[in-house]
């Protein structure tokens, strides 16, 4: 009896642990099966990133050729290529030259600048007119303020030799001078001195030409 129950026990103990090592084996299949599940996932991920990869692919493609299509759409229909919306310039290599000059921008840029010129081409032809025009009155004003001191001391010891009244007197260069000699009295005589520049080169002062004039009265000094 008591071997019948050792038996048993015997057979009982042998079979749970044929059940624990049945139990370990189930669990390392789903541990197997977990990983495979798991391996599967990530084939599953990599394979949707490429097809995502493969669509971006297709669709810049896709972009690229309707940008190529539309730039070489808007360069045959004869438009500037500046004109082209900048998307459609940068986004390929390929059309990178179409960003020159047409012969219509070139001519407009070349109006635009001589508009600009003109008034400044002006400004500065007036500007040296006008820095000549007080180069030749300074000088004329020296040239008279020299005649008429020139003349005060002729008047000193000349004053009853005769009139000082001249025409187209040589300055030097091409100034010229006018003297008149007014007598107001025997003992009192008015010069006027007018310098200016002989413009038309004919050695004759006109009254346009005169810069400078200026006057002054001699008084006689003592009686000869």
């Amino acid at each position: 009896m008591c071997r019948k129950l050792k038996s048993e026990d015997r057979r009982q103990k042998t079979e749970d642990r044929r059940q624990k090592t049945e139990d370990r084996r189930q669990k390392t299949e789903d541990k197997r099966q977990k990983t495979e599940d798991r391996r599967q996932k990530t084939e599953d991920k990599r394979q949707k990133t490429g097809d995502k990869r493969q669509k971006t692919g297709d669709r810049e493609q896709k972009s690229d050729d309707k940008i190529q299509y539309r730039v070489s759409s808007i360069e045959y229909r004869g438009f500037a290529p500046l004109e082209i919306p900048k998307r459609l310039r940068i986004r390929d290599e390929k059309v990178r030259f179409l960003t020159g000059f047409t012969l219509t921008e070139v001519i407009m840029a070349s109006a635009l600048l001589i508009i600009a010129v003109v008034p400044i081409l002006k400004a500065l032809t007036a500007a040296h007119v006008t820095t000549v025009v007080v180069q030749r009155r300074s000088h004329s004003l020296i040239l008279a303020q020299a005649k008429l001191d020139e003349l005060r001391a002729r008047s000193i010891y000349h004053y009853t030799d005769g009139s000082f009244t001249q025409r187209h007197l040589s300055l030097g260069g091409r100034y010229l001078c006018n003297i008149v000699d007014v007598r107001e009295n025997s003992n009192l005589r008015k010069v006027t001195v007018s310098v200016g520049y002989d413009l038309n080169d004919n050695d004759r002062l006109t009254n346009d030409e005169i810069e400078v004039t200026l006057a002054t009265c001699f008084a006689r000094r003592w009686n000869d």
